[in-house]
């Protein structure tokens, strides 16, 4: 990371007080002269004070140069903590004093040069000692008095690296003001890097949250409800223990002895339990009292015979042919019997019984409704290949195509479930690319060619507005120019654009694809 050099102090020759003293006598009028003006005195009074706080501002800028000068040698032997303290110091020298104005003086504009190299080396310091927060508000400091100083916005992004966004901004503007930046260069990919990666983890982390919503409305939120269920004991408790308050204040009235929670939670138990065995006898008694009912509206053709072991759950019947058979075995009478005996036969369906309807799924399941899944896999990676195998575009006279697809990977199946088809696919590609530059006028450079690949992590299924990642790198290559650099950049956008849209080209031709 590179370190301003130190400032040295201005050597103009400044003002000082007996310079200015020896002037006023100079330019002091006779004694025969006109009376001075009355606000002759207050104009030398303001020279006077600038004067000295001109002096003052050296004096100042001398120290602070100095302190800069310790803080730059301490940075290269890397001892970043005592640079830090230097350069610190030497913006305390600083301090207090006037560095700006409509019209600054020649001090000033070296004072505040040197507070803006202050600035910026102290956050060189503090990037090292990873404090990356107190060198973002450092190189804020110092482009509020240079907006376009390059090395405060490239050490501005270097120290937003936790936000990628912000970070590719002040970048970008550094390259904007310096082209030929290396370290500029060198973080921008690292930040594009981090956002590409943020927006993946982003997207996976959607689609794990769709996941989890989707499985919560199967199989129900189960922290809500063990909480629920929580709630409901503790109100549970709560109304017993009023219960058991209650029992005590009429046992209390009565005379009675009061009963402690668990004695009066036993009798609890005994009456409920109680209560539920004379329920069930009563339901076991209109159960009986119904079938009775209901063999009365027979007439009373069926004996029911119980066994003579004692087995009460099992019940049998003597028919009137004489066989012994289950108690809910039901003999038809003959008119039932006889339309039964003439729907027995098999009977030819009529050709046209069955309606067969033009599905997604294979021969056999032409009405599409038996679950089917084939894998897709080999085809849908063949014509999303030659999809991408054909992207081009041209932008800015520069024409860039794909020349081979170096990676085409993942998996891909079609399902067929109750009539309807999904098409499900996963893929990752790399596209090398191929971009031809035109001559520039003489005596500018001639035609040349610059390779590189775009990656698309993320071909899925379940991208529905067509917005494929696409990540663009360059092969090594000679330096361009700034005219040519931006030319490139504009045709790698067109041609990121053109690989989404072949993309989109082949899900048409996969929402196309049958099983048969």
């Amino acid at each position: 990371m590179e370190v301003d050099a130190p400032v040295a102090p201005a050597d103009d020759a400044a003002a000082t007080p007996e310079a200015t003293d020896a002037t006023r006598q100079l330019d002091a009028p006779a004694a025969d002269d006109a009376a001075v003006p009355p606000d002759a005195d207050a104009a030398m009074q303001e020279a006077d004070d600038a004067a000295a706080e001109d002096t003052a501002l050296i004096a100042a800028t001398a120290e602070a140069a100095a302190k800069k000068a310790e803080g730059n040698a301490a940075f290269g032997a890397g001892k970043h903590e005592e640079a830090e303290s230097a350069y610190a110091a030497g913006l305390a020298s600083l301090e207090g004093h006037d560095t700006s104005g409509a019209e600054p003086s020649p001090t000033q504009v070296e004072a505040r040069d040197l507070v803006v190299s202050l600035h910026v080396n102290r956050a060189a310091a503090l990037l090292r000692l990873e404090r990356r927060a107190d060198a973002e508000q450092a190189c804020d400091a110092a482009l509020v008095l240079q907006p376009e100083n390059v090395k405060a916005l490239y050490r501005r992004g270097v120290a937003r690296a936790e936000n990628p966004l912000k970070a590719i901004d002040d970048l970008k503007r550094a390259l904007k003001l310096e082209p030929g930046n290396t370290a500029a260069k060198r973080e921008l990919a690292k930040a594009e890097r981090r956002r590409a990666e943020r927006e993946r983890e982003e997207q996976r982390k959607m689609k794990q949250g769709l996941r989890k919503a989707a499985s919560l409305s199967l199989y129900g939120d189960k922290e809500a409800e063990k909480r629920e269920k929580a709630q409901r004991k503790k109100r549970r408790e709560a109304a017993q223990r009023e219960r058991h308050q209650a029992c005590n204040a009429e046992r209390k009235a009565e005379g009675k002895e009061e009963l402690s929670f668990s004695e009066w939670e036993k009798d609890e138990k005994a009456k409920r339990e109680k209560l539920a065995k004379d329920r069930e006898r009563a339901s076991e008694a209109a159960a009986a009292a119904r079938r009775d009912e209901r063999r009365r509206r027979s007439g009373g053709d069926d004996v029911v015979v119980v066994d003579d072991e004692g087995d009460l759950a099992r019940g049998y019947k003597t028919t009137d042919d004489g066989r012994r058979t289950s108690y809910f075995s039901r003999t038809p009478d003959a008119e039932a019997a006889k339309l039964l005996a003439a729907n027995q036969a098999p009977r030819r369906l009529a050709g046209d019984a069955i309606e067969v309807t033009d599905s997604d799924g294979s021969a056999w399941n032409a009405a599409g409704t038996t679950f089917e899944e084939r894998d897709m896999k080999t085809w849908c990676e063949e014509t999303l290949r030659r999809r991408l195998r054909a992207a081009a575009a041209e932008a800015s006279g520069v024409t860039i195509r794909a020349t081979s697809i170096t990676k085409c990977s993942g998996e891909a199946s079609l399902v067929v479930s109750r009539g309807r088809a999904r098409r499900i696919f996963e893929f990752a590609a790399d596209v090398a690319w191929e971009a031809k530059l035109p001559a520039e006028a003489p005596p500018g450079p001639g035609a040349c060619t610059i390779t590189g690949t775009l990656r698309m992590p993320e071909i899925s299924s379940s991208i529905n507005d067509g917005a494929y990642a696409a990540h663009a790198r360059k092969d090594a290559h000679s330096q361009l120019s700034p005219s040519r650099a931006a030319a490139l950049d504009a045709a790698i956008n067109e041609f990121a654009a053109a690989a989404r849209t072949a993309v989109v080209a082949f899900v048409g031709d996969y929402a196309e694809k049958k099983i048969r």
